[in-house]
């Protein structure tokens, strides 16, 4: 029920929007964009290149490594399933573990979605710190008791982040949160939460230790994906408005994903995510205009790789490789 109410406030935000700035306007951003949408359509899909190597990073101990290109199919599938439903990716991550169940074993299916799940939000998560230290540095009119403030507490964020990011990367990070559960007796208010920590302890200690290098590899194609989330926005700028605007390409992004995470509610952000590009746009002196088409371009892109996705799911998924051990 939340999420259909989330809908339709987002549907109200979207055309007061398309309303305020007119539909013809940014129709026809819409219609010259033309040969931009290969660039757009090939950039996004660097980004699931990165991801899938990423992923595919997990089987690396494997006797016989599952191809690349299968892991691609089944990547977008999960993925259009994600942004096509309001679950995101706990609807998304199931569909990957089904559709890798003639090649593996059930946990070690499991274990590799949650390993590149966490790996995946844990970039995003450094993403958006990057984001928020490159916003400090532009000239924006805070007071500045306020802004000293925030430089204190991000540093205070960033220090703790980069800490357990480091100790991630040496297989040590999970283990950390785990005997704080222990020790504050937090298992008892919830088993569950305490027993997947546990779990996911010592799949990536496993990983770890098993290749030293992998898990940190698998972190920075992850961390790439994300920039090339910016570099996807600032070819949409360089199309609306002739410049790329690389640094509001990353400030951009990194506010994208922080909206995305709290209006989880609200299935794709919709309205929301128009409503903060216009704000954006009018707050930095550009034309509001351009960044709700900016938005309305992005969302396109999104559309075409969700019709891919379920039209691979269409065929059941791809085609099996022989089964691994």
């Amino acid at each position: 029920m939340l999420r259909i109410v989330g809908f339709i406030i987002g549907a109200g935000f979207l055309a007061f929007w398309v309303a305020k700035i007119g539909p013809l306007l940014i129709l026809d951003n819409l219609i010259h964009l033309k040969w931009w949408s290969v660039a757009v359509l090939a950039n996004s899909f660097l980004w699931y290149v990165c991801y899938t190597k990423a992923w595919k990073n997990y089987f690396s101990n494997l006797a016989h490594s599952i191809p690349f290109g299968h892991l691609l199919k089944i990547r977008i599938c999960g993925e259009a399933v994600a942004l096509s439903t309001p679950l995101g990716f706990v609807a998304g991550d199931p569909v990957r573990i089904t559709l890798l169940q003639k090649q593996l074993g059930r946990e070690t299916r499991m274990e590799s979605v949650v390993v590149d799940r966490a790996l995946h939000t844990l970039a995003q998560l450094v993403f958006v710190l990057t984001g928020i230290l490159i916003t400090f540095s532009q000239s924006v009119p805070i007071a500045a008791g306020l802004r000293w403030g925030l430089v204190g507490l991000y540093v205070v964020f960033i220090s703790v982040i980069g800490f357990f990011t480091i100790e991630l990367l040496k297989g040590k990070g999970v283990k950390i949160v785990h005997s704080l559960l222990v020790r504050l007796h937090l298992g008892k208010w919830s088993p569950r939460l305490e027993k997947w920590v546990g779990e996911l302890d010592v799949e990536f200690s496993a990983f770890a230790g098993g290749k030293p290098f992998a898990l940190l590899s698998s972190f920075i194609y992850h961390f790439a994906g994300r920039i090339l989330g910016a570099v996807e926005i600032s070819l949409i700028f360089l199309y609306l408005d002739g410049r790329p605007h690389w640094i509001l390409g990353v400030i951009l992004a990194s506010f994208t994903a922080i909206v995305n995470l709290l209006f989880t509610f609200i299935p794709g952000a919709l309205g929301i995510l128009e409503s903060m590009y216009g704000g954006f746009f009018y707050f930095y002196g550009l034309d509001p205009a351009v960044g709700v088409s900016m938005q309305l371009i992005r969302r396109l892109r999104a559309l075409f790789w969700i019709a891919t996705g379920l039209w691979l799911l269409r065929r059941r998924g791809p085609k099996s490789p022989p089964e691994v051990s």
